[in-house]
């Protein structure tokens, strides 16, 4: 619900012809005052304005170089961690092949078998920190031809597909629609959607 944020569930008609959404908020303490919402214009306004946005995968790419900017401004900390890690891990790696090199001139000795074992104690938890990091790095956003070749095939699929067919490709972009019915009647909210990890918000 636009209003109230509660969960807005079908009801209707066996026949699903005169089906609306009724906001859960309508029994709280205020009750929401949203009126049902018919889901035929619900879905009709969601199935062009998905559609308008597949149309358009310039806009998408848009969004995506957005995502890619906030993204590297995000990651700088990690990617800071990460440089560091490794660095750490290569002059450890040196360190040790110091050490190395010293037992097989000079020989054993406790004090320089203890120093290996440190060392590579450290090493191996540079490593593993950086194993973590790299593990954490951001999905990359998609490049323009990735969205156009993809927007252009899934704008088919769902111009093509039947009524059931085409609501499970709806929920693979919409996320969440928040709408309410105003008091002339006029369905009025806005739909979240995220297509190939490009989000974003359309009012309608």
């Amino acid at each position: 619900c636009r209003l109230c944020g509660y969960a807005m569930t079908p009801r209707g008609p066996v026949s699903r012809k005169y089906l609306y959404y009724y906001c859960g908020g309508k029994h709280a303490d205020p009750p929401c005052p949203n009126r049902g919402v018919p889901e035929n214009e619900l879905d009709e306004i969601a199935l062009r304005i998905v559609l308008e946005l597949l149309d358009q995968p310039e806009v998408l790419s848009g969004l995506a170089d957005q995502l890619r900017r906030r993204l590297a401004e995000g990651d700088g900390e990690r990617q800071a961690r990460l440089k560091n890690a490794k660095a750490d891990a290569a002059r450890l790696g040196r360190e040790i092949a110091r050490i190395v090199a010293a037992v097989r001139q000079a020989g054993h000795s406790q004090a320089l078998l203890e120093e290996l074992s440190g060392l590579e104690e450290r090493r191996e938890k540079a490593e593993r920190l950086a194993a973590e990091l790299e593990e954490q790095a951001p999905p990359p956003a998609p490049e323009p031809s990735v969205i156009a070749v993809t927007s252009e095939q899934m704008a088919a699929a769902v111009r093509e597909a039947k009524p059931r067919q085409r609501q499970l490709l709806m929920r693979q972009i919409v996320s969440e629609i928040r709408a309410e019915r105003t008091e002339a009647g006029e369905v009025v909210g806005e739909l979240e959607f995220d297509f190939l990890g490009v989000v974003g918000v359309v009012k309608f």
